[in-house]
């Protein structure tokens, strides 16, 4: 998945799923809750992923709140404590309720003051919002809350970066919270809304003579007016003057009209705004059409989401149209016109088509990147994407077809954004998906701070962790994976993630492994080497491209390898003769051979013969037998590529470890040094960056990592890095949203060594992305960090 940093460093489309955890509404007749989102080049997008926005911006509030231990937990999950509820609005990464009494219970990040209990800090159960008591409906934007009250004003809290809580304040744009509010503050000039819809960037109200007003971001027209910039008051949409209901999207706004079509404005890339006719990007609203271009007619209800939009036909069929990334337009097929639930593919429609199979729902919900439907019988149907179990089946391949959610029979409300949350006929609600900031309102989250044993090994003897998924090589010469699975990186012959380890296919003599990204790698006794998982860019070596696989694959013409790193894209081998041999992308030049063009068959090196050891990630390096370090592709910390081996003045290296835009050496002595980016603090020097974006505490030499001075192993992950030191014990630096740094304090980086909580026999560790594992003498291994898909392998989903 592609952070902030990857989206401007990378010209590569994304090509899997949206990594964007955006809000989305539920709308029935009256508008409900949405997110927001833009191009990755727009100046007022959310491109930030959601899991580092939070806590590591310097100007945003700290989140403090120690989170509970983790359990096991079911698909469907009541939130604790809460009292009987009459709605639900799930917003990007916390979750509201409107509560019988007119009080308001809200839970998950509070970064932005979006709970509106007067606090920043975050919440894993119900808290109460400050001063509501007569609220009649309610709407989670993207870290914003609103509520209609029972006067017909609108009050708002969290996030008032573009003007969002309409109260005449804003903050200078994305990342600045400096308006924020952490309690509920009145929206000027409404008072007398009947519905309301709390965007990403924007929100907006329906009024009672049937217009609607919104205010917040106005970048791509979002807000119906002919504006040029945001408005931090309500502004009247354009030409609505007959509305009944209002829903808020990614970056376009959608109105119900008394005749029950569809008028749409704002983004438009996809087709969200069903109007093939529109410009990219419009302020006045559009009419839906169909593929003759007539308006489409009978609509009972409508629901925005991310890129695409739905429609309640009154015949109880469900129509949707724009983006299709996931499958969430529910018509059963990708761009290819395959029924190909493993597929992550882009099959936009500017026209409405009509979802399978659907013919008796009474509510629709769209979400992120998929989208529920209430069922007459109290039960819901899901279909999109589901890496994170938003679909409430208890598995997690994607579908292009609704499923059912598993144990929901009495269901009278649905609202969806990453996760999913359904109001039950007795006022308790059930959540189900993304927990990473404890969303689900269930008192635990997705991730640890805390070491967790992983199931089931007792004789590993190496490891080696993915992007979100992690291998280890077991005493019998076989590989046992967990974790994420979506393209078959766990080698299980299935797409379906595991939350505990499963074997690997046909490995049976492998001697060394190496989890990439997507795609993992085994050496195997004979020299050779077998890859499975994410073969967009040839990665797997076997001559193909786009093809993944689920079982292992013979990497062609390697015969001698005896060594191995796979990297985010692409994959290298250590020769007997000392040289290194690569394959997959080469878009940064990772695979040295001065041209754009990878290839799916590896290729040599040119200019290294003296090769010891190889680390991958975007670019490689190689450990040279004088001691010295070479690298190439990305190097330091802003370089694009360089088609020259460039030699890095590390003398007497005897290890090196690459990470996402940072590399570390080991040296002789026990001394780390470490290059490349520092903006989560990653380097360990004790200089201090300030989160995505910021390059001022970047290094294109090596620094010396502070404290460390007898140091065995080293492991670069994506923004943080560990050290293994001679009395078994770990240290950690660097970014710790996650906890990935395992000294039971979550969200406070370090940019000097901390030591991990609990570890005094190690023998090996692993990093990547935002977990860490080790392993032990005795042959178990343990993990901290994030467990979003498993990938601590405890056996828990926690989602």
């Amino acid at each position: 998945m592609k952070t902030y940093e990857e989206y401007q460093t990378d010209s590569t489309p994304p090509r899997t799923y949206l990594v964007l955890s955006l809000l989305i509404p539920l709308v029935l007749l009256a508008a409900s809750c949405s997110s927001d989102s833009d191009s990755t080049t727009d100046p007022e997008s959310l491109t930030s992923d959601s899991t580092t926005q939070n806590s590591l911006s310097p100007t945003s509030p700290s989140t403090t709140s120690t989170p509970p231990s983790t359990t096991s937990t079911p698909p469907t999950q009541p939130v604790s404590n809460l009292p009987t509820a009459t709605a639900i609005a799930a917003g990007d990464s916390h979750t509201c309720a409107l509560i019988k009494d007119g009080t308001v219970r809200c839970w998950g990040n509070n970064s932005s003051g979006q709970l509106g209990n007067g606090t920043t800090s975050s919440s894993y159960v119900p808290a109460k919002t400050t001063n509501i008591s007569d609220a009649t409906a309610i709407s989670a934007g993207f870290a914003h809350t609103c509520v209609l009250r029972r006067d017909s004003s609108i009050y708002c809290w969290g996030s008032n970066s573009y003007g969002q809580l309409g109260n005449g304040e804003q903050g200078d744009g994305w990342g600045d919270d400096s308006a924020y509010s952490v309690i509920p503050v009145q929206v000027n000039n409404i008072s007398d809304a009947t519905a309301i819809s709390a965007g990403g960037l924007h929100t907006c109200a329906l009024i009672k003579d049937s217009t609607i007003k919104c205010w917040g971001s106005n970048y791509d027209g979002r807000l119906g007016s002919n504006l040029n910039s945001r408005s931090s008051v309500p502004v009247r949409v354009t030409d609505i003057t007959d509305a009944t209901a209002v829903t808020t999207g990614g970056a376009h706004t959608c109105a119900l009209i008394k005749d029950s079509t569809i008028k749409c404005w704002g983004e438009n890339h996809d087709g969200q705004l069903g109007s093939s006719t529109a410009d990219n990007r419009t302020s006045v609203p559009v009419s839906v059409t169909n593929i003759t271009n007539a308006a489409i007619t009978n609509v009972a209800a409508i629901s925005a989401g991310l890129f695409h939009t739905c429609a309640l036909i009154k015949d109880s069929t469900i129509k949707c149209w724009g983006g299709n990334y996931s499958g969430q337009l529910g018509n059963s097929t990708d761009r290819l016109g395959n029924n190909n639930p493993s597929a992550i593919v882009n099959n936009p429609s500017a026209t409405p088509v009509k979802v399978t199979d659907i013919t008796d729902a009474t509510a629709i919900a769209a979400g992120d990147s998929h989208t529920c439907a209430l069922i007459k019988d109290s039960t819901i149907k899901c279909w999109g994407i589901n890496f994170l179990g938003q679909l409430g089946t208890g598995t997690y391949p994607h579908t292009f077809t609704p499923v059912r959610v598993t144990d929901i029979t009495d269901a009278t409300a649905i609202s969806v954004d990453d996760h999913t949350c359904a109001l039950k006929r007795d006022g308790s609600i059930y959540c189900w998906g993304n927990n990473e900031n404890g969303q689900l309102g269930t008192g635990i989250i997705s991730r640890s701070t805390a070491l967790v044993r992983v199931t089931d090994i007792t004789d590993a003897t190496a490891i080696s962790a993915g992007f979100d998924h992690t291998c280890a090589l077991i005493q019998d010469s076989t590989i046992k994976c967990w974790g994420s699975n979506y393209n078959g990186q766990l080698g299980s012959g299935t797409d379906s993630r595991s939350t505990a380890p499963v074997r690997v296919t046909d490995i049976t003599n492998a001697t060394a492994i190496s989890a990439g990204q997507d795609h993992t790698c085994a050496l195997i006794k004979d020299n050779t080497i077998k890859c499975w998982g994410d073969n967009w860019y040839g990665q797997l070596g076997n001559s193909t491209e786009d093809n993944n696989t689920s079982v292992p694959v013979r990497v062609t013409d390697i015969t001698d390898a005896t060594a191995i790193s796979a990297g985010r894209y692409h994959t290298c081998a250590l020769i007997k003769n000392s040289t290194i041999k690569c394959w997959g992308r080469n878009f940064g030049d990772q695979l040295e051979i001065n041209t754009d063009t990878g290839s799916s068959v590896p290729v040599k090196v040119p200019n290294i013969t003296d090769a010891t050891a190889i680390t991958s990630w975007d670019n490689t390096c190689a450990l040279i037998k004088d001691s010295t370090i070479k690298c190439w592709a990305r190097l330091g910390s802003n370089s694009e590529g360089s088609s020259i081996s460039v030699p890095v003045k590390v003398t007497d290296a005897t290890a090196i470890s690459k990470g996402y835009k940072h590399t570390c050496a080991l040296k002789r002595d026990g001394s780390i040094y470490c290059w490349g980016r520092n903006n989560f603090v990653q380097l360990g020097n004790g200089e201090q960056g300030y989160g995505l974006g910021d390059d001022s505490a970047d290094s294109v030499i090596p620094v010396q990592v502070k404290n460390i001075s007898d140091a065995t192993a080293i492991t670069a992950g994506k923004y943080h890095t560990c050290a293994l030191k001679r009395d078994g014990s770990i240290y950690c630096w660097g970014n710790n949203y996650n906890g990935q740094l395992g000294s039971n304090t979550e969200g406070i980086n370090s940019s000097v060594p901390v030591r991990v909580t609990d570890i005094t026999d190690a023998i090996a560790i692993t990093t990547n992305s935002n977990r860490s594992c080790a392993l032990h003498e005795d042959g178990t291994i343990s993990c901290w960090g994030s467990n979003s898909d498993g990938q601590l392998g405890d056996g828990y989903t926690h989602q």
